[in-house]
């Protein structure tokens, strides 16, 4: 602590100055306290040190005084009287005007100058400007203060501040230059900022054509711990590494998926992805994201490639999160690593494989496989320029016209198909040729004494008096036909 006097400042030694404090009042930026000698200090606490002041002499000391600060740059001094008829007791109250007591010419201080000072995390611009005069003659001015973090400022090293990706907190600072104990009422102005999410901010997956509005599904229904069934073949378990053994039965979340949005299985599809703030809608997503089955359906892929959505260094996907897949939360905007950007880290090696980020700068979309049923998807925003928030939600899909799936490779079928007519067309040319050779006639009789036979052994009594028939009939065609003779008596042999 220094001593200013008569424009000169040392450091003030209480004990050696043969002071006694008697009572001591402070706020953030103030000090001021009360010697036995009948003297007042005043005192200003600056980011520059502290200062202090004796003022001018007054009656201000006794026993049972004390000071406070009632506002800034006014002292209180409270001194209690007693009552010699009542046992409580009043208050003599001196207040003191520090500014005004400061501006006595005796006490030889500096004037004020302005100084604007800024955290180290953020990089500003300050314009001053002079915009009229007050009634006592004076210049008015303003300060526009413009903030933007320093990395969109784009003059600062890479590691002059924190990674873009991380939240932070700073503040900025109005103050005096080099201020002095003149300077009461221009205290410093501060404001913390915030440099992080907006806890108002949530997204939400467009949900205009649902299954329960077109007929597919009922709400009711889907309300009641409606369940569904996933076959074994179209997922991979959750919980460990390997091929289901059995279906998977799962119990439909109503109340935080709603109805599922509907989707027909041989379109590409892309979700819509709706931004809100404090209840209102913001504006259609369009920053990068990626989503993933909880239920670890894999009958689904994407319509892009890292080659054709043209990443210069190896993409993520979700295989590099697979040993903690029970956690989707691990691939973020922290964690996430554009494609798009040269990384010698990550060449590109594998062109061919998926490219699983959605939105941005791709057209990139999901095709369901060939099955019908309900898709529960997690989706995560990775983009870090986007937003401080981990905005993520959960969302369901019906899947719907798909065919089932053949058991037989579509060219099998068809190859068998046209086998059998060609050769069922060759047997309506080749039997009724050979059925006129000799050979052709010895088929046919041998194939009619079996025929013949087979009543005598069959055991079916409907299907022997069936075949009888068809033989008497056969015989009775096969005679010639004898026509009588109208008037000729028959030849009788004697």
């Amino acid at each position: 602590m220094q001593l200013m006097e008569e424009g000169n400042i040392n450091d003030l030694n209480v004990e050696h100055a043969k002071l006694t404090i008697h009572s001591i009042a402070s706020n953030t930026y103030e000090l001021a306290f009360l010697v036995e000698q009948d003297q007042l200090y005043y005192g200003s606490q600056s980011y520059m040190g502290n200062y202090i002041i004796k003022l001018s002499n007054q009656q201000f000391w006794s026993e049972e005084a004390s000071v406070h600060f009632w506002d800034v740059g006014m002292l209180e001094v409270l001194t209690p009287v007693s009552d010699p008829y009542f046992p409580a007791f009043d208050f003599k109250k001196c207040l003191v005007n520090v500014q005004l007591a400061l501006m006595d010419q005796s006490l030889q201080l500096e004037p004020c100058n302005v100084m604007v000072s800024n955290p180290h995390a953020l990089g500003f611009k300050a314009n001053l400007t002079q915009f009229g005069n007050m009634y006592d003659g004076n210049s008015k001015f303003k300060l526009d203060i413009e903030l933007q973090q320093q990395q969109h400022w784009g003059n600062s090293e890479l590691n002059f501040t924190a990674s873009i990706k991380h939240e932070a907190i700073s503040s900025i600072t109005v103050d005096i230059a080099d201020k002095t104990l003149s300077c009461v009422d221009l205290k410093p102005l501060s404001t913390l900022i915030s440099v992080g999410c907006d806890l108002t901010k949530k997204v939400i997956v467009q949900n205009k054509i649902s299954a329960c509005a077109m007929g597919i599904l009922d709400p009711v229904l889907l309300q009641k711990n409606y369940s569904y069934t996933i076959e074994k073949e179209a997922y991979n378990p959750t919980s460990y590494s390997g091929e289901a053994q059995d279906d998977l039965i799962v119990f439909y979340q109503y109340k935080e998926l709603g109805c599922p949005r509907l989707v027909y299985y041989d379109k590409p599809w892309k979700p819509v992805v709706e931004l809100w703030k404090d209840g209102t809608l913001e504006e259609i997503m369009n920053a990068e994201y990626v989503i993933l089955e909880l239920n670890g359906i894999v009958t689904y892929s994407y319509s892009l490639t890292a080659a054709t959505a043209h990443c210069r260094s190896q993409p993520q996907n979700w295989s590099i999160f697979k040993e903690d897949a029970e956690k989707p939360s691990l691939w973020n905007r922290e964690t996430y690593v554009s494609c798009h950007e040269d990384n010698q880290d990550n060449p590109l090696l594998w062109p061919n494989v998926e490219y699983q980020i959605l939105g941005g700068r791709t057209d990139n979309k999901i095709i369901f496989g060939q099955r019908n049923g309900i898709y529960t998807f997690y989706l995560t925003v990775v983009d870090p320029y986007y937003s401080y928030c981990d905005l993520n939600t959960i969302f369901s899909v019906y899947v719907y016209g798909a065919l089932p799936v053949a058991e037989f490779r579509p060219m099998t079928s068809i190859l068998l198909m046209v086998t059998v007519t060609l050769f069922t067309m060759w047997l309506a040319y080749a039997i009724p040729k050979q059925l006129r050779t000799e050979r052709g006639r010895r088929l046919t009789g041998f194939c009619f004494q079996i025929f013949k036979y087979c009543p005598g052994i069959c055991t079916c009594a409907w299907l022997r008096g069936k075949m009888r028939r068809g033989l008497r009939s056969r015989r009775v065609k096969d005679q010639p036909e004898k026509i009588p003779q109208i008037g000729k008596k028959p030849d009788i042999k004697k």
